[in-house]
């Protein structure tokens, strides 16, 4: 693997506790990848080795690598979300009856709160999620909603997300699970929770040494119940750390690179880093001032048509080698979902395709496990199902993709090349539990050509030629019409924002907003300020008053 000084001191490092500050677009997925191949090829043994990620797509993406640099897919490590980590082991380790358990996904939990209190409202899911991995109390009225719904989880022998973590820590507490692990690598360690934290150290032998990669100043999921102090205070919990840098930006211009690592600064949790762009200056991040949400909408398509040097989707495809562009250069990310709607409407009107994430993979996933279920579950089951068979070539032969979307198709298919030969039943058995845990973000369309609207949340992990961060104004970035906003977590969300951007990044705010069922008068970020303003054009398209001065 070719790989720079830092991320090459990183993969051979043998301190017992490591941590990498992986910026944006400093090939960490790369560097993990490389490490795990450099450990197995200085003999560790594959079952000593566990890789964690907080999402599927991630932990796929990471297989596949490891996979194609072994040549390989027999005796590999782990390489998955900290939830499957648990799911097999409590399948393991809970008493035979308990271990039979079934996963009570989203579409599940709606349906037991459903009918509870007469409605499937997400708010008390969310809340019985912050309470399982933080501790935070519950209000009355949720607890006793909770105490149902555990009740009914418990006379179907449920498990949901939450209570894999909770049921892994337990016996690992009680010594029933093992330190299983001499090396644990952590993706991601900014988004990690209490649980999770402490599941790790659980898991990792007395001599063992543990990796972690990533960003403080990426820390967005609070919400969630991750806690950027688990980061900041690893120099604390290990007094030997040791600290490395990857320090070169490989994804974005000189221009983004050194006004977003400005911007940040202003931020106090966090670690001092330095990140170089390695590519050159070339467009500034361009400000423009618009009237109001369908100015906003119609100044992005305009921006789009003139990059693409085409006025309608069929033009594009007939004048595809003029432009080094396509639809899925672009992205669109907005603070929150309901910012969506007039730009989607706008773009589709126009003839150019958009995507977006899926609210919900619940549905078309339960229908697959219910397909593979049926047919380990038929009483005249093949002989094949004991047999060594590609888990792949059987998902292909046995129809289990008919009516599915491609995107949804693709995904599948990539966690099936993953499985080695082996026998068929268990092989399913194992994906089964794999597609369960599926999220939006791991269904995301990336192979789709058409324009992305995300919000800021769901861009994380992704990168495009050119962004638009739409409703740049104060009130919306940052998020302040409620009384618990973080100011350091949105000026993190909005970096996250900016260092998604490849070439060109263009901050668009409205004069005027619809919000809370008012159209209001709007200034712009107040985070413009913390941008210093040689990165920056300021383009103007109303023909009202223009801003000039005070703007910085």
């Amino acid at each position: 693997m070719n790989l720079n000084k830092n991320q090459k001191i990183a993969v051979e490092n043998t301190a017992r506790y490591l941590c990498v500050l992986a910026g944006p677009g400093t090939g960490k997925t790369l560097t993990i990848t490389a490490k795990i191949v450099h450990l197995l090829n200085e003999g560790i043994n594959p079952s000593e080795i566990a890789a964690l990620t907080f999402t599927q797509k991630a932990a796929v993406e990471m297989r596949q690598r490891v996979i194609n640099s072994l040549n390989r897919k027999e005796n590999l490590p782990f390489i998955g979300t900290f939830h499957l980590l648990c799911l097999r082991l409590l399948r393991e380790f809970l008493p035979e009856r308990q271990r039979r358990f079934q996963l009570c996904t989203r579409n599940t939990q709606r349906e037991i709160i459903s009918a509870i209190c007469g409605k499937a409202s997400d708010k008390f899911i969310e809340k019985i999620t912050k309470f399982k991995n933080t501790g935070l109390s519950l209000d009355e009225k949720t607890r006793a909603i909770y105490e149902k719904y555990e009740e009914k989880k418990t006379e179907f022998n449920f498990l949901d997300f939450d209570d894999l973590l909770l049921k892994t820590l337990q016996l690992i507490n009680k010594r029933k699970i093992p330190p299983f692990f001499s090396f644990i690598i952590v993706d991601e360690f900014q988004d990690i929770n209490k649980l999770q934290y402490e599941i790790v150290k659980g898991l990792l032998k007395k001599d063992g040494s543990l990796a972690v990669f990533g960003d403080p100043d990426q820390a967005i999921y609070s919400f969630r119940g991750s806690e950027i102090e688990l980061f900041l205070n690893l120099p604390e919990d290990f007094k030997d750390l040791t600290l490395i840098n990857l320090s070169m930006n490989y994804r974005s211009q000189a221009n983004i690179v050194h006004a977003s690592n400005s911007f940040i600064t202003s931020n106090t949790k966090r670690f001092a880093k330095k990140i170089e762009p390695v590519r050159g200056k070339s467009s500034f991040i361009t400000l423009i001032e618009v009237k109001d949400e369908y100015e906003e909408a119609k100044t992005i398509l305009k921006e789009i048509k003139s990059r693409l040097g085409a006025t309608d989707f069929t033009e594009l495809y007939e004048n595809k080698e003029e432009t080094q562009y396509s639809f899925s250069n672009f992205a669109v990310l907005t603070r929150t979902n309901n910012q969506f709607k007039i730009i989607k409407e706008t773009l589709t009107e126009a003839g150019i395709p958009v995507k977006t994430m899926q609210k919900d993979t619940g549905i078309w996933i339960a229908s697959i496990v219910k397909k593979l279920t049926e047919f380990l579950s038929r009483e005249d089951i093949s002989k094949k199902f004991f047999a060594d068979i590609s888990l792949h070539r059987f998902l292909e032969s046995s129809g289990i993709f008919d009516g599915l979307s491609d995107t949804e198709a693709f995904i599948l298919k990539n966690i099936a090349k993953t499985y080695k030969k082996g026998k068929l039943i268990e092989q399913i058995q194992l994906f089964i539990d794999e597609i369960s845990g599926l999220m939006p973000m791991d269904m995301f369309p990336e192979n789709i050509n058409a324009v992305s609207l995300l919000t800021l949340h769901s861009a994380k992990g992704l990168e495009f030629s050119v962004v638009f961060i739409a409703g740049f104004n104060e009130g919306v970035i940052p998020h302040s019409f409620s009384s618990d906003t973080d100011i350091e977590e949105e000026r993190r969300l909005f970096y996250v924002g900016m260092t998604r951007a490849m070439d060109d990044l263009i901050l668009i705010y409205t004069k005027s907003r619809f919000i809370n069922g008012k159209r209001m008068s709007l200034s712009v970020s107040s985070f413009l300020k913390e941008i210093p303003e040689e990165y920056i054009k300021i383009k103007k398209v109303t023909k009202y008053k223009p801003m000039q001065k005070g703007l910085f």
